[in-house]
């Protein structure tokens, strides 16, 4: 494959880039910007559609791809105009966005070491993309997306989740409440995080067979009814000078906690 210059910004060849700064509704495609989450997603199983370059960077932009996949090089003055804002690192990629997941994808093939990661009304792109990385780190690929939650495969989880969402199991639902109840009668332990002094602090659990963490947003937390649908209610003890954590630092926290340890 050859590089392929493209002048006019009109060229429907460029559709799949045009104004990223629309979030109004989730693509059809997904879209990695910069050298490390092209050449991830170009090593992942998603389908490429094509790559977007300037012209400085179209080269490697070619050396990240196969080579049957186009790679369109843009004038990086008319790129920002594509693209709708400046800072982009100058290639970026579209792939073919997965065919959805149901919940019941997460539960095949469970182990004792398996975890679930479950969210509640997490709409910020930066967190789910946060949570989705910590959650790969410390072995737990499985994530559900309950009801408010953002687009999972957004730009900016691509981004912030360091292409982690790539290889991750994530599946979506509109009934949190059915959803866990068929996680519970699979065998496996729920656990909501909490701010309350009153649940259970981290330290004191532990892992007994797969298990699933259930994070609500920041402000409102948890609905009510989801954690009394839980197995335990948790909390992770913190100084009183800090009211709480970040939902995607308190993440990080639980599954290190509740992590199966290497032993490399």
């Amino acid at each position: 494959m050859t590089l392929i210059s493209v002048d006019d910004l009109n060229d429907p060849r460029l559709d799949d880039y045009r104004d990223l700064t629309d979030g109004k509704a989730a693509r059809a495609h997904v879209i990695a910007e910069g050298q490390v989450l092209v050449e991830r997603l170009a090593k992942s199983q998603w389908e490429l559609r094509s790559i977007v370059a300037a012209p400085h960077l179209a080269e490697l932009a070619l050396s990240l791809v196969p080579a049957d996949t186009p790679v369109y090089v843009v004038d990086k003055g008319a790129l920002n105009q594509l693209l709708g804002f400046k800072f982009h690192r100058g290639v970026l990629a579209a792939a073919r966005r997965p065919p959805p997941r149901s919940a019941a994808d997460l539960l095949v093939d469970l182990a004792p070491s398996s975890t679930i990661v479950v969210c509640c009304g997490i709409c910020d792109p930066e967190n789910i993309g946060v949570i989705v990385r910590s959650a790969m780190a410390f072995g737990a690929d499985r994530i559900l997306l309950g009801p408010g939650c953002g687009d999972p495969y957004s730009r900016r989880v691509l981004r912030t989740s360091m292409g982690a969402v790539l290889n991750a199991v994530v599946a979506k639902t509109n009934d949190l409440s059915a959803e866990l109840k068929r996680i519970r009668n699979s065998g496996v332990r729920t656990c909501a995080a909490v701010v309350d002094r009153r649940a259970a602090p981290l330290h004191s659990m532990r892992r007994h067979g797969p298990l699933a963490i259930v994070l609500g947003p920041e402000g409102p937390g948890l609905d009510a009814e989801i954690i009394r649908q839980c197995d335990h209610a948790l909390t992770i003890p913190i100084h009183s000078e800090v009211d709480s954590l970040n939902v995607a630092s308190a993440a990080a926290v639980l599954l290190n906690h509740f992590a199966p340890r290497r032993r490399d």
